[in-house]
């Protein structure tokens, strides 16, 4: 592996959503409209939490038939 792919793989952002969030309002572009940006990030965080668990479903579905430490029909 290269080292601009190594650098490209681990990347990640620093920050939690919560952090995110507040740095968001304190930018203080949302006056007024406060509670609707946290409700909106929430939703937004249950959409991606969601989709998330489908895929992990699929991924558990698909790995099942082949798993050799199955103790389940």
């Amino acid at each position: 592996m290269s080292e601009k792919e190594s650098e490209i793989r681990y990347r990640f952002i620093p920050f939690r959503k919560a952090d995110i969030v507040q740095m968001c309002l304190q930018e203080n572009q949302l006056a007024g409209l406060e509670d609707d940006f946290k409700r909106l990030c929430d939703m937004l965080g249950s959409v991606f939490h969601f989709e998330f668990h489908k895929v992990v479903e699929a991924l558990k579905n698909c790995y099942a038939p082949i798993d050799p430490d199955a103790d389940t029909r």
